[in-house]
């Protein structure tokens, strides 16, 4: 699916669409949050083999050891539960190419649609949900989170994917150092379940606690 002349590839320079990765040491893991960045944004194209110039800000390729690996490895992660939240991409989507006798994996990523926003990498969108300005992926803030789960489309699997531990979540985002009651009078579960999933968002980082005044106050790790 490509729609950029490859072959005139010392032309191009790294933008909000085009990210370059060098990727000869294997899949870089900075890939997800350019995957991520790019599906909520506008859309656009990641070139492993090809590096930029410091100075001349200009694209070159690289010798890839395994492209065909490398283009393997990142669908295998891909399907992954867990690394992203969700798989835009059909196979068309990732092709190797040639220029100048080097392998490049041309990765298209489409912008997703509003049901599926935001897309996110690791366990919750808060803390893993990045977005694309100009040349860089930057993580967005819990209140940008908030406004895309706002705006996705309620009939989508985005929102059916936020499952109790995002609401706690989300209500964490707004009222920090809340107690397990309060959570569970906001988010309208029961306290039992609230921490169990407390419990839950503990043991995976996203939340922390603070004992005071002899009771047990919540709060986000991030």
């Amino acid at each position: 699916m490509t729609m950029l002349d490859w072959s005139k590839l010392e032309q191009y320079r790294e933008n909000n669409r085009l990210e370059a990765k060098k990727s000869q040491g294997g899949l870089p893991r900075s890939i997800w949050e350019t995957y991520s960045a790019f599906a909520n944004t506008d859309g656009g194209w990641i070139l492993m083999g090809v590096v930029e110039d410091s100075r001349t800000k200009t694209f070159s390729s690289v010798p890839l050891p395994d492209a065909k690996q490398l283009a393997a490895d990142f669908w295998n992660t891909l399907h992954i539960p867990g690394v992203v939240s969700v798989n835009l991409l059909r196979p068309e989507d990732v092709e190797i190419i040639e220029h100048e006798g080097n392998s490049i994996v041309v990765i298209h990523v489409p912008r997703a649609k509003a049901a599926d926003t935001p897309v996110f990498i690791g366990p919750s969108p808060y803390g893993g949900t990045y977005c694309r300005r100009g040349e860089g992926d930057y993580r967005c803030t819990p209140l940008e989170v908030l406004a895309l789960l706002q705006d996705a489309d309620p009939a989508g699997p985005a929102l059916r994917r936020r499952c109790r531990a995002d609401a706690i979540t989300g209500f964490l985002v707004l009222q920090p150092n809340a107690t397990a009651k309060e959570i569970s009078e906001a988010v309208g579960i029961s306290l039992s379940r609230t921490r169990h999933y407390l419990r839950l968002l503990k043991a995976e980082g996203t939340v922390k606690l603070l004992r005071r005044n002899r009771q047990v106050h919540y709060y986000l790790s991030f």
